[in-house]
């Protein structure tokens, strides 16, 4: 929305809160990264004028920063160090070890021995597999629909359906080949190989909501009202 309100009007500031909310959303999961790197270079290559000037980049960083904030009580709550905590999160060194996630392994999900390797394959069908079942099946019909009409768009190179399309395929490419659970051992991976798939989720029922009018008309079973 905020991206999208920033391409149609100009105003910096939606651009502003956009990067806020992206600090934000990373305090909570670190995987939006996927969706952020390519809404930030589709933003500054739809809008340079706006975006690539020296107030703007300072005040889109400081924006970015204070959504991170919420980092900071790690600092103040490790001092407590309560039960389950994650490591000591009271000096910086403690504190990027939790960021990074290096006991895990930075930009990866297991560090066990049986970690797998070279599963995008695998990954993205089990993904299209849970999809038509959380879209009943009978949903991927308005999904393919929805896509269909927004690769329509494509031809406008700084359509926001470029933006959408490509942050959906460039994460669940990077995520699944990043991803090195072994979800073909044991069901409990999968299970948490799972919870990733929220992100993408978002763009695949967007688009089966895109497609659904068209599909329901074509059954006639939607008529627009007048």
């Amino acid at each position: 929305y905020l991206t999208v309100g920033c391409h149609q009007t100009g105003d910096v500031r939606y651009a502003y809160w956009g990067a806020l909310s992206l600090g934000l959303g990373l305090t909570n999961q670190h995987t939006l990264v996927l969706y952020a790197a390519p809404l930030v270079v589709w933003s500054m290559a739809s809008a340079p004028k706006v975006l690539l000037t020296r107030r703007a980049l300072t005040s889109l960083v400081a924006a970015a920063l204070a959504g991170l904030t919420p980092y900071l009580f790690l600092f103040w709550a490790a001092h407590y160090r309560p039960l389950g905590s994650w490591g000591d999160t009271s000096t910086i060194s403690g504190f990027l070890t939790h960021f990074l996630r290096k006991e895990y392994g930075t930009f990866q999900l297991y560090s066990g021995s049986d970690k797998a390797s070279a599963q995008l394959l695998e990954a993205n069908l089990h993904y299209l597999t849970h999809l038509a079942s959380d879209a009943l099946y009978l949903g991927m019909v308005p999904l393919a629909t929805g896509l269909f009409l927004a690769l329509a768009t494509l031809r406008w190179r700084h359509s926001p359906s470029v933006l959408i399309l490509g942050a959906w395929v460039f994460y669940l490419v990077v995520f699944h080949t990043l991803s090195n659970l072994p979800i073909h051992t044991q069901k409990i991976f999968l299970g948490i190989h799972m919870r990733f798939w929220m992100q993408p989720h978002l763009v695949s029922f967007m688009l089966l909501g895109l497609g659904a009018p068209t599909t329901a008309a074509s059954l006639g079973l939607w008529r627009p009202l007048p």
